[in-house]
């Protein structure tokens, strides 16, 4: 059964979850988040999505890193895209935090607008992951991560 859901309510929800997920981002603030959804009946935050979003939390270049060369599938509105990952990156590191990026190469003809995608990778299991393409060509995207180091105010 599927409750409409008012603007105003939709909002809440949205905001609520973003300060869960960004702002708190641990298990704590993701089980926040579902007891708001849970109390108004506006169909939840699955906890799956919750452990996926856990597990791109926790993850750094290393875990990349030794997937170089491996394929990753995109859930776009025409369909399955494949993308391979070409390169990681780390980036800046300061003291309250840390950052590393992602490179894909997309085959010849496929071209994706920035946005947030479903990304299936035999190793990883499914994430989500928000890609930018770079480059005169079109055919290589960008996802960027940028983590707080623990007890970093």
């Amino acid at each position: 059964m599927t409750k409409e859901v008012s603007r105003r309510e939709f909002l809440k929800a949205a905001l609520v979850t973003g300060l869960a997920v960004g702002l708190l981002g641990t298990p704590a603030g993701l089980n926040a988040a579902q007891e708001f959804y849970d109390e108004r009946g506006v169909g939840g935050l699955p906890w799956v999505v919750g452990q996926r979003l856990e597990a791109l939390r926790q993850a750094t270049a290393a875990t990349f890193s030794p997937l170089i060369g491996t394929g990753f599938h995109l859930k776009t509105a025409t369909g399955v895209a494949s993308l391979t990952l070409i390169e990681v990156s780390p980036g800046q590191s300061y003291p309250t935090h840390a950052s590393f990026s992602l490179l894909f190469r997309a085959p010849s003809g496929v071209h994706l607008i920035s946005d947030t995608y479903t990304v299936e990778h035999a190793t990883l299991g499914t994430l989500y992951l928000f890609l930018s393409s770079i480059g005169p060509s079109g055919e290589v995207y960008e996802a960027c991560f940028t983590r707080l180091r623990t007890g970093a105010v």
